[in-house]
């Protein structure tokens, strides 16, 4: 090639190599701007509008006359605006700002700085750094912007128990969305981090409570500044929850409830130099449609220090074995041999069953001798072997003989063919015991009816030596012992039952949902009546009247074991029936490490010839049922009695006003 011919080949190839740029730059633009550009401008749409979720405000509980028991309050909240913090394109200005800022609200630089770039928070919404700002902190920040400029002072929404501790094992609590919930609930709107109830009623009416979210457009620039937004979709607040409670009654329940259980700490045990009495629980039902009045359950907690989080040391505190599970709701979730309080039940399948009758009378000795007897146990004895003598149905309910009961259980036992000797069983069940009375609270558990299937259960899972059912397993179910187990709703609802002389309620504890801007009634949980209990004795009514006279004689008669509990009370205007339990357990205390103490019960009803309300109080490891139980009963009747005659119970202050201004009016005189 000659040197004429150079400069014409590196022409050549250039313009190859132009040509080749120019045709991969046309293609790319044609590939931009003709093929693909619809995906673009959606892609530049959704750079430019971004939707942003609105909370609702969460309904309400309420009880029955309209005491608040959860709510919503406004809190004091410093943040920070996104928007103005990006204009701080200067690191020193934005770093001086925070230092400055830092001191006054509790944080550091370096704190706020990390909540700030927190990719985990949302992008578009304001950086929250502190929350329960008091009036005067906000008012400061508020009052100085040109000092602290992006920083937003305000109040926003929060859960609060104006009540704190009372009642809050029926009212539950929120807390953040576990991530099975949020799975389960993906369709319902919830995002991590949201409140979601955790137990009682905020749990069972979640979805009642919480409302419907709303929805807020954003449009934004390409630094993400926004430049307009607009509220596409307003918030539907979640529906107010009427409850059966009276928080009168409440307040006074758990009051004597507690005291009680301290009182029982101050007697001697028979196992401990002081009873433990750790635990227990009240319940008042109303006998006319299964409405519950009143539930406690003790210890208990705060429903408070759930709302926000809870720390650590908190959560450890609430859960050791020495804090006896205050997140326990003993009322539908304690399992309790219900000890004498069920023989009336005992007594029913006795009379069903023709191995008693209502007049018969045995002779109590004090003791039972199984005749003939091939177990280890073949005595069994009334408390303190007391010797009752001569008695019938009525007076071994006044007296509470164990005798009586023992000699029908081995009666039932062994005189009764196979598929019948299982009559207790068969009428406890049909009273309720050993199945959910389906309450609308969560984790109600169903107690247990022993029988022989779950006898053989219980010996494959070596509980015992042997899988047999044996005279002595019905001796002990007859007085409420082996391993029956009930719960304090279960037991209040049988005695209902019993009040009622065979009207069968389930317990309500919620009485409406209701619209909350509105105010309309969304849902009643009316009277869920279950029917007629289906007396089979040979003389139904007699049956009954005579349950009754014998626990009212339990009550009022100077022979009755609930007698010294109630000294004064006015049986004229309002008669009681009732019936003390005294429950033997077996087994450590978790804590101590000492033998169990007894548990003490006792369940009534008043009026006993027009029944309204049922009363059940079960201590803990607190004694005898007429020494422990009865008097927190007592208290709790004295309160329905004032309800009853004043409309109204009076507090401490309030009653020693009025004794204060009666004695300066008979000086006066």
């Amino acid at each position: 090639m000659s040197a004429q011919d150079v400069p014409r080949v590196r022409l050549a190839v250039l313009g190859v190599v132009l040509v080749a740029l120019f045709s991969a730059l046309f293609a790319r633009l044609y590939y931009l701007q003709v093929l693909v550009s619809p995906d673009f401008v959606v892609q530049a749409e959704q750079n430019q509008i971004r939707d942003v979720r609105l909370d609702p405000v969460r309904g309400r509980i309420l009880d029955r006359n309209g005491v608040v028991l959860a709510d919503n309050v406004l809190v004091g909240q410093v943040a920070l605006d996104r928007d103005v913090m990006r204009s701080l394109d200067d690191d020193d200005q934005l770093l001086e700002m925070v230092e400055r800022l830092g001191p006054v609200i509790g944080m550091t630089a370096q704190e706020i700085l990390d909540e700030y770039y927190d990719l985990n928070n949302n992008q578009l919404l304001p950086v929250v750094l502190v929350e329960g700002v008091d009036e005067p902190l906000l008012t400061f920040l508020k009052e100085r912007q040109n000092e602290f400029p992006g920083v937003i002072a305000r109040q926003v929404q929060r859960r609060v128990y104006p009540l704190g501790p009372v009642a809050s094992h029926v009212v539950g609590y929120v807390g953040e969305i576990p991530q099975n919930e949020l799975e389960r609930l993906a369709d319902r709107g919830y995002e991590p981090g949201d409140a979601f109830g955790k137990a009682g009623v905020e749990q069972i009416f979640e979805s009642d409570l919480r409302g419907e979210n709303g929805l807020e457009r954003f449009e934004v620039d390409r630094r993400s500044r926004v430049v307009a937004r607009d509220v596409v979709e307003e918030t539907t607040p979640g529906s107010d929850i009427i409850l059966t409670l009276d928080t009168r009654l409440q307040r006074v329940a758990e009051q004597a409830l507690e005291t009680g259980l301290l009182n029982a700490r101050r007697d001697a045990g028979e196992f401990n130099a002081t009873r433990p009495a750790p635990a227990g629980s009240v319940v008042v039902l109303d006998v006319t449609d299964g409405s519950v009045v009143a539930m406690a359950s003790y210890p208990y907690f705060d429903p408070n220090e759930f709302v926000g989080g809870i720390s650590n040391d908190l959560w450890e505190r609430l859960i050791r074995p020495s804090s006896y599970a205050p997140l326990t709701n003993r009322a539908i979730q304690g399992l309790y041999a219900p000890g004498s309080t069920f023989k009336p039940f005992t007594a029913i399948a006795g009379l069903e069953s023709g191995v008693i009758d209502l007049g018969t009378p045995i002779y109590d000795p004090g003791f039972y001798n199984l005749d003939p007897c091939e177990g280890e146990k073949c005595q069994w004895t009334n408390a303190g072997e007391i010797e009752y003598g001569w008695v019938d149905l009525n007076r071994s309910l006044v007296v509470s003989s164990d005798v009586y009961y023992y000699s029908m259980g081995a009666d039932i036992q062994r005189d009764l063919p196979d598929g019948e000797d299982e009559i207790i069983q068969e009428v406890s069940r049909r009273f309720g015991f050993g199945s959910e009375t389906n309450i609308q609270l969560p984790f109600e558990r169903a107690g247990q009816v022993p029988d022989e299937d779950l006898k053989q259960e219980l010996f494959e899972a070596e509980v015992f030596e042997f899988g047999t059912w044996f005279v002595g397993d019905t001796i002990n179910l007859a007085i409420g012992q082996g391993e029956l187990l009930v719960t304090p709703l279960q037991l209040a609802n049988a005695y209902a039952t019993l009040a009622t002389r065979g009207d069968r309620q389930q317990p309500n504890i919620v009485a409406e949902v209701v619209e909350r801007t509105e105010g309309e009634i969304v849902r009643e949980l009316s009277e869920r009546n279950l029917g007629e209990f289906d007396m089979a004795t040979p003389a139904p009514d007699a049956t009954w009247e005579t349950l009754a006279s014998g626990l009212i004689g339990a009550v009022r008669s100077v022979e009755g074991t609930a007698d010294e509990a109630f000294i004064g009370f006015p049986f004229d205007s309002f008669a009681v029936a009732g019936k003390t339990g005294t429950a033997q357990r077996f087994g450590r205390n978790p804590v101590t490490e000492a033998r169990l103490e007894d548990t003490a019960l006792f369940v009534g009803y008043a009026p006993a010839f027009d029944p309204q309300y049922v009363v059940v109080a079960v201590l803990e490891e607190a004694g005898f049922g007429g020494e422990a139980a009865a008097p927190v009963a007592r208290e709790v009747l004295d309160a329905i009695v004032e309800l009853e005659l004043t409309g109204d119970i009076l507090t401490e202050e309030e009653r020693a006003a009025i004794e204060a201004e009666e004695a300066a009016a008979e000086d006066a005189s």
